[in-house]
């Protein structure tokens, strides 16, 4: 990215609690970074990236581990590839981004709008979407070792080769069985109740 951007955003991830307290006092809501080009940035793990309005911006390839994105706008962000392992998205808005290719093992995706959101080929080994509504989302090739999937809503998610092993999904809503079919699953596998699928491994 340009170094004004990136020295920029780097500075705001440094930001206290307190910081931000400061900015919700001041009736800032999220810092604006829309379409920022931040593709390939690299942040020390623990970024605090809360609170920032991140619609549309450029994150292709950026190594942000353990970043909080906790509240923050990241509608049709491009996250291709992006290292994102135990990132927190709490509160966050995911709604149409791109997240194929993406590394987020142990991510906190717990309830996040993730419609129309592309996850294929992602990692999402031992990361939590629970709760997270999935609708028309691409998880095609995607791969959920051990992934909580409890309550997450899965109406017309495209799961074709998506690989599923020792995942939680109790409760998921609008799934089929159909769905399943296209992807891939183990015995350790828990699905919903009245959802019968064949192991295929």
């Amino acid at each position: 990215p340009p170094l004004d951007v990136a020295a920029a955003f780097k500075v705001i991830a440094r930001r206290t609690p307190d910081q931000i307290a400061l900015q919700r006092a001041a009736g800032v809501s999220c810092v604006d970074l829309a379409a920022a080009p931040l593709a390939g940035v690299a942040l020390q793990p623990g970024a605090n990236l809360a609170d920032l309005c991140l619609n549309g911006a450029d994150l292709r390839g950026a190594a942000l581990p353990e970043a909080d994105f906790a509240d923050s706008l990241l509608t049709a962000a491009d996250l291709e590839g992006a290292a994102l392992d135990s990132a927190r998205f709490v509160g966050a808005e995911l709604t149409g981004a791109d997240l194929s290719g993406a590394l987020l093992s142990n991510a906190d995706l717990s309830g996040v709008p993730l419609t129309q959101a592309n996850l294929s080929g992602a990692m999402l080994e031992r990361a939590s979407l629970r709760g997270a509504r999935l609708l028309g989302a691409d998880l095609s090739g995607a791969l959920l070792f051990g992934t909580d999937l409890r309550e997450a809503d899965f109406a017309q998610a495209n799961l074709t080769g998506a690989t599923f092993s020792a995942a939680d999904l109790r409760g998921a809503v609008h799934l089929t069985a159909e769905q399943l079919d296209a992807a891939a699953l183990d015995r350790a596998t828990i699905l919903p109740a009245g959802i019968a699928a064949t192991p295929d491994f």
